[in-house]
């Protein structure tokens, strides 16, 4: 690729079009726009850019033919315009021209409500790439890292996590201090009369007032805080004359603060509460725990309400777990503390009573600034995923620094936007975006970005379109990355934003809004729109999108399933008025085809397919989605043999492919640590659900037992690596033989080796012994150890394959 054109255009007549016509057929990879003085040539300073205005909007038209034309139409010369849109909101930006291998082109014309635009622009000579070229030289490639994120912005390994927030809020006008701005963004929100206050933030409610003209249920509708300069006197005269007021209306305390008789607004608010430690030190008591327990598990219950009180109780005890891991204690569970800030950062409310503690409340922002910085330079662990993950003091102090500094400056943007402050706003979105992208605090962000709030206003940031602005323009990069995120997007307000995005846009393309907006109405449209897009048939190789409305559809189902009382069967309801055939089986081929895709990633035959490294950490993502949905079905309905069959074969093929991963990438690297998490995830996940389906218990629809059919599956499946190393292969499937094969001595009476011996093996000895030939010599002692033992001399298995073998 090289430099086609430099020039700098001069819009002419009433359509404001100029154009660039080339000397000979083009195809244009990339457009390079400079801002007003730049020098585009550091050898010619006679040339300078002249693009003005500042920001603009423009369509660009290419007239498209095809390079090949066959004889039938060498005559007719097929030629149209293709449009485009360039959104140039100031500074340097380079334009993708996706033209595609088979048109060039000779005439770009431009048409916009620019001055002059100076620009370069990028491609090929089509002469020059029919010309046959030499072979390269092989060459050896060094490996690629990350460059790590600059120190002011890795909040990491900072003393203070909320530095990039403090320093974004010196880009304000007479900013209040941090917690100030968190309470009024996250927790108490601001009436009309308090925000046009011209004292606004600091304004505060008047204790000598309210005890003067004082109403018992006047507290519940403050919408100003307590001063922090108001008086101890003022504030217990108050409340004491709050606690006289229900001893002189004679209320039954008890049943007051029961759970049971508590409408689902006032669970809510007990989940808000939760969030702030001295609330949730005083309700953590084995009543309080009990009463709610027994509200979750009400079959009468609505699904809200049994989450609520859930979601109460895991908050009560994740405070003990997050207080036991701050101080390092004994035992601690630093992945159960990750958790427990996982779903404190799923509502505003909460987050901000547990910002503010971390801030404000003195034992708690001792204890964090007293840990002490990672002993090296470290990323988050990525403990947002499904399965748990053991990880360090150090991992837990990143995973803690990175989910408050991002809390922080996500207030401190939305304060800059409720007060016009494009500068600060457009700022913190751009760190925001670059922590999007960096390892480790992606999820993170993305998990505080599909905030109702969050979304709100970034779907405003988009909505002027007079001229692009790089605010626009980063809310837009923003929205793309959370659009795609199965968990986000099933978010009301993300759905609403999505749904809402219309042209003209200055970063996401035509293509990609449809894909989103199409997500966007999956998910809007409920349960049943879901199932159908798992059902919908499928082209090879699998493309990013397909996978994104997959694990989207995955997410539903598994969000419906969680309902233990109603969720299979609002599922099956779903499946049934698509008039489909059973979701297991719908479950099984697609992922079937997943494997297809990542057999062609390990292949020794031939390239890779395209998409790298990005396509494969998805496909690995969506196999552990597709096992995470199968594995709770799979036990309450029995499959026939043959999709049991397939699936186990299919859950073998993840399993090695997880494994030719983990050998690739041995050792934590913060560029390959997402995959190879993936990979591990994909592997854990199938290997659970293959000894689900090998229990004595796990039968096919006709009765036959479900470990004749996995072990039958795997034996075969062996031999056949399709395309793979088949060493490797092998050697992977073995390593899933020997995890399923029970030992002896942990047997129980009831599921002892006789079962295995005599009601298994026996139905599969043709393919045990093919197996058992195609091992090493190695292997095939290990084997013949571990089945003697399990066989206990009771039908010799042992001795029969050593008897097989041909001498």
């Amino acid at each position: 690729m090289g430099l086609l054109c430099w020039c700098t255009l001069y819009p002419q007549g009433p359509s404001n079009l100029a154009a660039i016509r080339f000397s000979a057929p083009v195809r244009v990879a990339s457009i390079h726009v400079f801002p007003k003085g730049a020098r585009p040539f550091a050898d010619y300073e006679d040339f300078t850019s002249e693009t003005a205005p500042e920001c603009f909007y423009a369509e660009l038209f290419f007239n498209a033919t095809p390079i090949h034309i066959s004889e039938r139409d060498k005559n007719r010369f097929p030629n149209s315009l293709v449009p485009t849109t360039l959104a140039y909101a100031g500074s340097h930006v380079d334009y993708t021209v996706d033209m595609g291998t088979e048109h060039a082109t000779r005439l770009m014309i431009v048409k916009g409500n620019f001055k002059r635009l100076s620009l370069a622009v990028y491609g090929d000579l089509v002469s020059d790439l029919a010309a046959p070229k030499p072979e390269p030289a092989p060459v050896s490639l060094s490996s690629i890292e990350p460059r790590p994120l600059s120190a002011a912005l890795d909040l990491v390994n900072a003393q203070d996590a909320s530095s990039v927030a403090t320093k974004l809020m010196t880009l304000l006008k007479n900013p209040p201090p941090l917690h100030v701005i968190l309470r009024s963004q996250f927790c108490l929100k601001p009436d009309d009369d308090t925000w046009d206050h011209p004292d606004y933030p600091n304004v505060y409610v008047d204790l000598a007032e309210q005890l003067e003209d004082f109403k018992f249920r006047a507290v519940i509708y403050w919408t100003r805080p307590i001063s922090e300069t108001a008086s101890e006197e003022d504030i217990s005269a108050y409340f004491s004359r709050f606690a006289r007021s229900i001893d002189e209306a004679a209320l039954d305390a008890s049943k007051i603060l029961a759970v049971e008789p508590l409408e689902d607004w006032s669970l809510e608010d007990v989940l808000y509460a939760s969030a702030n430690v001295v609330i949730a030190r005083h309700l953590c008591t084995p009543d309080f725990l009990a009463s709610l327990q027994s509200i979750s598990s009400k079959a009468s219950a609505t699904r809200h309400r049994r989450s609520i009180a859930s979601r109460i109780v895991a908050r009560l005890q994740g405070w003990r777990i997050f207080e036991d891991a701050l101080e390092d204690a004994d035992g601690c569970d630093y992945f159960a503390a990750t958790r427990f800030l996982a779903d404190i950062g799923t509502e505003e409310i909460s987050l901000g009573i547990w910002l503010l503690c971390m801030v404000q409340h003195q034992d708690m922002s001792e204890r964090l600034a007293q840990r002490p910085l990672p002993a090296t330079s470290t990323l988050p662990p990525l403990c947002l995923r499904r399965r748990r993950r053991e990880i360090s003091s150090d991992e837990f102090t990143a995973f803690l620094k990175a989910f408050l500094g991002t809390a922080a400056v996500v207030g401190v943007a939305c304060w800059a936007d409720c007060f016009a402050n494009d500068i600060c706003f457009e700022r913190a979105l751009a760190v925001l975006h670059l922590w999007q992208q960096a390892p480790g605090y992606s999820e993170i962000v993305n998990l505080i970005l599909a905030l109702d709030q969050t979304c709100r206003r970034i779907k405003w940031s988009m909505e002027d379109r007079t001229a692009p602005r790089r605010t626009e323009l980063l809310a837009e990069q923003i929205l793309t990355d959370l659009a795609f995120e199965p968990k986000a997007v099933l978010r009301d307000e993300l759905v609403t934003t999505i749904l809402a995005i219309q042209p003209p846009l200055s970063y996401i393309t035509e293509d990609t809004r449809i894909a989103m907006q199409k997500l966007a109405r999956a998910v809007d449209d409920g349960l049943q729109e879901g199932v159908e897009g798992l059902a919908q048939d499928s082209e090879h190789p699998y493309t990013l999108r397909r996978l994104s409305v997959v694990r989207v559809a995955l997410a539903m189902v598994e969000q419906a399933l969680e309902d233990t009382v109603r969720g299979e069967w609002d599922v099956i309801q779903a499946l049934h008025s698509e008039k489909k055939q059973g979701l297991l089986v719908i479950l099984g081929d697609l992922l079937k085809g997943v494997v297809q895709d990542l057999n062609a990633h390990f292949s020794v035959r031939m390239l890779p397919p395209s998409g790298g490294a990005a396509m494969l950490n998805q496909l690995f993502l969506t196999a552990e989605d597709l096992v995470a949905v199968i594995s709770p079905l799979a036990g309450a309905y029995p499959l026939s043999s043959r999709p049991l069959y397939e699936l186990a074969t299919a859950m073998a093929h993840v399993i090695v492919c997880a494994g030719l991963v983990g050998s690739a990438y041995p050792t934590p690297n913060t560029g390959r640590d997402n995959i190879r998490v993936s990979a591990r995830d994909a592997e854990l996940g199938c290997l659970e659900l293959l000894a689900q389906l090998c229990t004595e218990d796990a039968r096919t629809d006709a009765g036959k037992p479900g470990a004749e059919v996995v072990l039958r599956a795997l034996f075969e499946s062996a031999l056949r690596s399709e395309g793979k190393d088949p060493a490797l292969h092998l050697a992977g499937v073995f390593q899933v033989v020997e995890r399923l094969l029970p030992r002896a001595e942990d047997m129980s009476d009831s599921n002892g080796p006789s079962y295995w011996v005599a009601d298994i093996l026996p139905h599969v000895l043709r393919e045990l012994s093919a197996f058992f030939r195609a091992l090493d010599v190695e292997r095939k002692i290990q084997l013949l150890e571990r089945l003697i033992k399990l066989d206990d001399g009771l039908i010799g298995v042992g001795e029969w394959l050593l008897t097989e073998e041909p001498a």
